[in-house]
């Protein structure tokens, strides 16, 4: 029987969870270039320092606010205001206008630094929607009908299985398909990795040649399952046919590697449940909708490298209260 794990740092870090992860954003936002660029003051207007707004923008989506219920959170709250940098409290308004000018690498940046310094091994990847208020149209081909249907986001994560950690995102609309996204995310990883990958786990979606090389090039070893009518022809992939003929002849080794898969759908039930929204986005622009979606993520890896931290013994029971204390 494994050994219980000591739950008193994870409860400790829950405890001051917010007030830590707002200081950990404060160090990572005041590295990055500014969000954006401040145009010259009109006269009587008072400007609002674009990393301060920016933090602002986190706050709200990690507190699952308004912008009204962000001004008043910030009115109760001085001395977040005050840790944030700024000496008044801005409309709602202002933080609406703000946050749109905040760009998306922006908050990739943002991503990198939370994950830097994790080691990679193992890999898993998958997608999910995020559904929305507004209907989008779903065409049926069986029944040749146009069906107006609740629309969502989709999501595209690749993760590390041992932490949980997610390495890398992209949301794209409901129609898009997931192969291609994931050729994207592994030919941005090629050459930037500083050791090589283990095992990498994805479903029959994803079962293309082109991500068996881009895994391979990386030093690692794709597990993809393979469909009904699958060949092992290699076809210029010698990583394809590998993984093929592992099916074929020995399933239970292919299967005791490829149920590794089954991890990446915790991460998106936690990242669903994280506020009690079952994946629902309250956002009803698609921009506000992938900052949810982005800032969901970033916050999602902060508690997991905490987490990893926790177990390796970097962070421990204390450093929480030290953080409050900054």
């Amino acid at each position: 029987m494994s050994k219980k794990r000591d739950q008193r740092a994870y409860v400790l870090y829950q405890t001051y969870r917010f007030t830590f992860v707002l200081n950990i954003l404060i160090l990572i936002v005041n590295k990055p270039d500014e969000p954006y660029t401040l145009k010259p003051s009109v006269s009587g207007v008072h400007r609002y320092p674009p990393r301060a707004m920016a933090l602002v923008v986190f706050m709200m989506e990690e507190l699952y606010l308004t912008y009204r219920g962000a001004v008043g959170y910030l009115n109760g709250h001085r001395d977040k205001l005050k840790a944030m940098g700024l000496n008044k409290v801005p409309s709602k308004s202002t933080i609406r206008r703000n946050s749109a000018k905040i760009p998306d690498g922006y908050y990739r940046q943002m991503h990198f630094k939370v994950i830097k310094g994790i080691a990679i091994g193992n890999l898993a990847g998958d997608s999910s929607g995020f559904s929305m208020r507004k209907f989008i149209p779903w065409f049926s081909v069986r029944k040749d009908v146009k069906l107006w249907k609740k629309g969502c986001r989709k999501l595209h994560i690749l993760i590390d299985i041992r932490t949980r950690v997610i390495l890398e995102y992209r949301i794209t609309h409901a129609y898009r398909a997931d192969s291609p996204v994931m050729e994207k995310i592994l030919a941005g990883m090629v050459g930037t990795m500083d050791s090589k990958i283990g095992d990498a786990c994805f479903d029959s979606a994803y079962l293309t040649r082109k991500i068996c090389n881009l895994i391979s090039s990386m030093g690692g070893t794709p597990f993809i399952k393979p469909k009904s009518n699958t060949t092992p022809k290699s076809r210029g992939s010698h990583s394809w046919k590998e993984m093929v003929m592992m099916y074929l002849t020995n399933q239970k080794k292919f299967n005791d590697h490829y149920h590794q898969q089954s991890i990446v759908e915790s991460v998106f039930a936690a990242l669903k449940e994280r506020r009690g929204r079952g994946g629902s986005l309250r956002s009803q622009m698609t921009r506000t909708q992938d900052r949810e979606l982005a800032i969901q993520t970033i916050s999602y890896n902060m508690d997991m490298v905490a987490r990893a931290e926790i177990e390796g013994g970097n962070l421990t029971k204390d450093m929480p209260k030290a953080m409050v204390a900054i």
